[in-house]
């Protein structure tokens, strides 16, 4: 796909048959951790099958190898843009446009792509002492969107005490938060994956409630 003049690299997942509207998913990657990561990948998988239609991305940089500029609007506008040509296709719920983001892909949507969603679900956020949660969030936390947030409580990126400081207020019916242990790919230090499976089904569920909700 071709956002100005970059190129970027695309990988879309689509199992049912397009006979309804379909929901879509749209997974943002972080900076290092990119769309073909094992997590996303098994996101993609599970919410193909469950009737959503995925797209993942990498992010001009990436093949470019540079760093992204401290402004990070290049990448607001390469993740908007995605949402927008997918969001054209006939066969897409436009009531329901998902946008998944990890870590720095996080502080990308808080950038302004996350206006165009429906619901928003975001893996590790970013946060620290300079930038806190309630700063980077706060105009998302406080509004009327769908938002889950699935976070490991080892996460050196993001203090999570930062994210239950701002659950004061959080409307229950609309936030969602689940920590739990790993790194912050959700990894274990003996190298088995029972906490990135946790991590996966507990967002797959989430994905699942979003349309089975009327």
């Amino acid at each position: 796909m071709k956002v100005k003049d970059q190129v970027l690299d695309v990988i879309v997942s689509d199992f049912p048959a397009r006979s309804s509207l379909r929901p879509l998913l749209v997974i943002a990657p972080a900076k290092k951790y990119l769309m073909d990561g094992r997590l996303f990948e098994r996101i993609a998988n599970e919410a193909a099958s469950l009737g959503y239609y995925l797209v993942r991305f990498n992010w001009s940089f990436t093949k470019q190898g540079v760093e992204p500029k401290l402004d990070l609007m290049a990448e607001a506008n390469e993740l908007s843009a995605v949402r927008e040509h997918y969001t054209k296709e006939p066969f897409i719920d436009r009531k329901r446009v998902i946008l998944a983001a990890k870590s720095f892909g996080s502080k990308v949507a808080m950038r302004g792509p996350y206006k165009g969603a429906s619901a928003v679900l975001f893996m590790a956020p970013n946060c620290d002492a300079k930038e806190t949660f309630s700063e980077i969030y706060g105009p998302l936390l406080n509004g009327p969107k769908i938002l889950n947030i699935t976070i490991s409580t080892f996460d050196p990126n993001c203090d999570v005490n930062q994210i239950y400081k701002s659950a004061n207020s959080f409307d229950k019916n609309r936030v969602t938060i689940h920590t739990l242990y790993g790194g912050h790919n959700f990894e274990n230090s003996d190298g088995r994956d029972f906490n990135e499976n946790t991590a996966v089904s507990s967002m797959v569920n989430w994905l699942h409630n979003l349309i089975l909700t009327p």
